[in-house]
């Protein structure tokens, strides 16, 4: 990449908070316009992890899509939500994606602060089990909840967004010693997570769905 085209990309990476979550992967806002492709080049990515859903009418969609196309770099696209707990399905298409995609991955979802956390949380121990490194898992844990938090990620949750601090600490009271992505196939559910945090005394950091709701 030429020095003024490397410079300009480290700039408009301030823009959109572009930050490093491993070797693998980086984390960002949403990316506009011209400053996709730049940003793509410079991480020299291997695959856009939509964490916002198809959006196949929307302007911001239709240029991820053409631009990664052109890059030769893949698109992929999850749905989470900020407000609501994770479906199973939901997990299972993020961890499947873990697996699957090329690296490095940049996750995104609008402001990069809130499902971009959790993802990048998840994603540093979807990726310890992959790749052992020797450390303990206590500081795995620590690494991964230090994704969900003001500085430098602007996470700044909402009443019904206080539930994804407390994910990682649920993952690690629930996991039974199974790998991230074996937990999610085989033992998690949303009201496990609902029940753990109704026991303590959390109720209304989320907006559903609720067990009673059934």
């Amino acid at each position: 990449m030429p020095p003024i085209r490397r410079f300009t990309g480290s700039l408009v990476s301030r823009l959109y908070n572009v930050q490093r979550v491993t070797d693998g992967a980086y984390r960002s806002a949403q990316i506009y316009h011209r400053h996709l492709p730049l940003i793509l080049d410079y991480y020299q990515i291997g695959t856009l992890l939509n964490l916002r859903g198809k959006h196949p009418n929307s302007t911001w969609f239709k240029n991820e899509q053409s631009v990664c196309e052109s890059k030769g770099v893949l698109h992929l696209n999850v749905i989470l939500n900020s407000r609501w707990i994770p479906r199973q399905n939901d997990l299972i298409e993020l961890f499947e994606a873990f697996k699957t995609a090329p690296q490095p991955i940049l996750m995104k979802c609008s402001g990069g602060a809130d499902r971009t956390s959790l993802a990048s949380a998840l994603f540093i121990l979807f990726q310890a089990a992959t790749e052992p490194s020797g450390r303990k898992p206590v500081e795995i844990v620590e690494t991964a909840k230090r994704q969900i938090r003001f500085l430098p990620y602007l996470h700044l949750p909402k009443k019904h967004q206080r539930w994804i601090k407390y994910f990682i600490d649920f993952y690690v009271e629930d996991h039974a010693n199974l790998s991230p992505l074996e937990w999610v196939h085989q033992r998690y559910r949303w009201e496990h997570f609902a029940k753990y945090m109704l026991d303590r005394g959390l109720a209304g950091y989320w907006a559903g769905p609720y067990p009673e709701q059934q």
